[in-house]
């Protein structure tokens, strides 16, 4: 998709993110703590596809919430940094 933005054409790639692509997104962001609206809306995901990602991390022990915010775990880092490490070996563009 071509547009024009002040006189200046750049290309937009139309690309879905995956499961893996959210998840990462989420940890990274939690790796300070994060109140849900925070998250959502930093991530782009709409409200209740953003609570099952949550629901979902927090089952799996990726991220913990402590009151109303989230953080992410040792776990979760870890996760995150193998993550980053295998998008670092098939030469993806880390978030």
């Amino acid at each position: 998709m071509r547009r024009k933005l002040l006189g200046v054409k750049y290309e937009m790639e139309k690309t879905r993110r995956t499961s893996i692509d959210i998840n990462r997104e989420i940890l990274k962001l939690c790796t300070t703590p994060q109140i849900k609206t925070g998250i959502i809306y930093k991530t782009n995901i709409n409200f209740s596809l953003g609570l099952k990602y949550l629901g979902h991390l927090v089952d799996n022990e990726l991220l913990i919430k402590i009151n109303k915010h989230y953080e992410t775990t040792q776990k979760g880092i870890n996760v995150l940094n193998d993550l980053v490490g295998v998008d670092d070996s098939i030469g993806l563009i880390n978030i």
